[in-house]
């Protein structure tokens, strides 16, 4: 079937000239993991245990499809822009951008895993892509495919550093000066915190009236009525309160009503979010780096601190990072699952050892820069320009003595004002736990011994299922894991059900237990009388089905 009969409307492209290679490099096996024990992280067992699981992240969000399904709150990704300068390969080959099939090859790459992503969201669940010019119509097409086109949210705009072009005279184009953030929902029933940001307002007076005639609110007032067209912005009655409080008087300029807006530090954000920066120019990363803060922002807005992240192109670890600032911050519990590669050692040398770092801490040298003052500009503020600058330069006073420098910026309109200090010494770390992964394979044809080998390989990700990663039993016929709320029970042999009974029956917490079986067996039976606190699945059968369902 040609692609012009294949689909009326929508995204259509080449898929059969572009298969992947690990699609070949994987044929006949399944996807498991194994666990890394030299990098484990444990520092406090009532802290989140975060996971970074290191390997193709099509293998990876398979194995994730058995042990997340449905389980995933927040999605964030920031995949390669495909611009053509070696930012995203395609079978060990990078995609240049005279390639004609540049597109075509890089939506099969994103559509497969976007796939297998939607399955890991819960019903509530939210997903954030960043993107920029070079596939951002494709990518809208395709999550409009994916997540439903009724899913989609908003499209929001958001600052990067911006390159340098005054020393030409002519260019092609003009500087992109911000990067795009889509944002999906999983369902209708997907909401969240309206995001504010940081903006020191001083106390301020605006005009009382508001267009449009509204007879109940055309009373006279300071000997005045409201202007053709217009009307006051309350009845008369709250009008006299305001005024018995001082929030209403007359311009002392013009004799109109005037209100008064207290001072505050925060403002809502819709979706041009120009007062912070998509990257990170303080990184020396290849394929650029996220704002700590910029992430932070995203995930802030999810009205659970109790919800799992997902990150499956983890790059330097930026996720890992916001996550755990943000635990800090609110006393939330959120886990970070972060997945990636380890193509030119970007897991081994970035993302590990920064994610240990702001577990464990470090020593550190250089500036510390504190935010002392924030004040986007805009027309409307003139009228309080020299109260905002009062402002500025009394902060800068009194912060001269405690910083080794006071610097101001004006930079989009905002006016900031940072307090810079040298430092050197010891970074307190966040605290925390980690459990690293590595994704490896078993042979797929079913066979008796196959089945064996996939329960034994599939201890990790039972544990990575239940979150339950504490050994309290590790025999040769079964083993038994916990955390603090439940505890997991793998059993490899049918005829050692009863003695694994002896031990768990005594547990006053919730248990999971899995059951390896050649079939697809039931054992509630042999569980009737513990049937208060155990769940019971057979093994590995349940894993086979979805791996059914992706590899078929």
């Amino acid at each position: 079937m040609t692609l012009e009969k294949r689909k009326k409307y929508g995204l259509v492209w080449n898929e059969e000239r572009t298969k992947e290679k690990f699609e070949t490099d994987a044929e006949g096996k399944l996807p498991v993991l194994v666990k890394i024990k030299s990098k484990e992280i444990e520092t406090d067992s009532d802290k989140p245990t975060h996971i970074l699981i290191e390997g193709d992240n099509y293998h990876a969000l398979s194995v994730l499809n058995y042990t997340h399904e449905k389980a995933i709150d927040v999605i964030y990704i920031d995949p390669p822009y495909n611009t053509g300068n070696k930012d995203f390969h395609y079978n060990d080959t990078y995609v240049e951008k005279e390639d004609p099939y540049r597109h075509s090859k890089w939506l099969s790459f994103i559509s497969k895993r976007l796939k297998l992503a939607r399955n890991l969201l819960k019903d509530s669940g939210i997903v954030f892509i960043s993107i920029d010019d070079n596939e951002l119509a494709q990518l809208k097409l395709l999550c409009d495919d994916i997540f439903r086109e009724n899913n989609f949210r908003n499209s929001i705009v958001v600052s990067r550093v911006k390159k340098n072009i005054n020393e030409r005279s002519f260019v092609k184009s003009l500087n992109l000066g911000h990067g795009t953030l889509f944002f999906y929902a999983r369902s209708e029933n997907s909401l969240l915190k309206i995001p504010t940001k940081y903006q020191q307002k001083a106390e301020r007076w605006h005009a009382f009236d508001a267009p449009g005639i509204r007879n109940t609110m055309e009373y006279e007032l300071f000997g005045q009525k409201p202007p053709k067209g217009r009307h006051w912005m309350f009845e008369e009655e709250r009008a006299k309160e305001m005024m018995d409080n001082g929030l209403l008087r007359r311009n002392p300029k013009t004799g109109s009503p005037q209100y008064k807006l207290e001072a505050s530090d925060v403002t809502l954000l819709d979706t041009n979010w120009t007062d912070i920066q998509e990257g990170d120019s303080n990184w020396k990363f290849e394929n650029g780096e996220k704002n700590v803060e910029f992430i932070k922002r995203l995930l802030g807005m999810y009205p659970s601190n109790d919800c799992i992240v997902l990150d499956f192109f983890a790059g330097s670890g930026t996720t890992a990072e916001a996550v755990m600032e943000l635990n800090k911050q609110d006393e939330g519990i959120r886990q970070c699952i972060l997945v990636t590669n380890n193509e030119n050692n970007i897991c081994a040398d970035f993302c590990y050892p920064r994610i240990q770092n702001v577990i464990q801490g470090y020593e550190y040298e250089g500036n510390e820069k504190n935010l002392l003052f924030e004040e986007e500009l805009t027309i409307n503020k003139l009228e309080n320009a020299q109260e905002i600058y009062d402002i500025y330069q009394n902060l800068r006073r009194e912060n001269k003595q405690l910083f080794d420098n006071v610097k101001g910026e004006l930079k989009n309109n905002v006016l900031r004002l940072w307090g810079l200090k040298k430092t050197n010494g010891w970074k307190q770390g966040l605290g925390g736990n980690l459990k690293y992964y590595r994704t490896s394979f078993v042979p797929s044809e079913t066979t008796d011994k196959n089945k064996e080998l996939l329960t034994k390989q599939s201890i990790e990700m039972l544990c990575l299922r239940e979150n339950t990663f504490e050994i309290v039993t590790e025999a040769d016929d079964y083993k038994i894991f916990r955390n603090n709320n439940k505890y997991t029970g793998i059993i490899f042999d049918q005829l050692s059900i009863q003695k694994f009974k002896n031990e768990a029956i005594k547990f006053d917490k919730p248990i999971s237990v899995y059951v390896f079986s050649l079939g697809d067996d039931d054992f509630s039976d042999e569980f009737s009388d513990m049937k208060d606190k155990v769940k019971v699945c057979s093994i590995p059968e349940a894993i086979l089905r979805v791996y059914r369902r992706i590899f078929k």
